[in-house]
């Protein structure tokens, strides 16, 4: 669950590691608190639990290709599609894009 530290009380999402191929990442987070950087945030603790602690080689992370937001998420990480396929979204049918980086590029970008 995703929390601030100002009001733990309170879940504004969740973000989830999981062990499933083509499927190691997945969150959430409430449309009042898109846009603050409490995912990024979320994704970096995380991210360094997949690596450094799980000892996993690589993280693929699905999402409908429409998904600006989540898009730029693993952009700005460093990520890259490697592959892509439709999928059946809450909203709809959409193109899903697999987006992957490996233990060796997350730590070379230091995140």
């Amino acid at each position: 669950m995703i929390r601030l530290h100002s009001a733990p009380q309170e879940i504004i999402g969740s973000i989830t590691l999981m062990t499933h191929r083509g499927n190691n990442r997945g969150f959430w987070l409430h449309p009042d608190w898109q846009g603050n950087g409490y995912m990024k945030d979320a994704c970096r603790v995380v991210n360094r639990q997949w690596f450094e602690v799980m000892g996993m080689p690589v993280m693929q992370v699905p999402k409908a290709a429409p998904n600006e937001a989540s898009r730029r998420i693993s952009i700005n990480e460093g990520m890259r599609i490697v592959s892509t396929h439709e999928g059946e979204f809450v909203s709809g049918r959409f193109e899903v894009e697999v987006w992957e980086m490996t233990r060796e590029e997350w730590s070379a970008r230091g995140l």
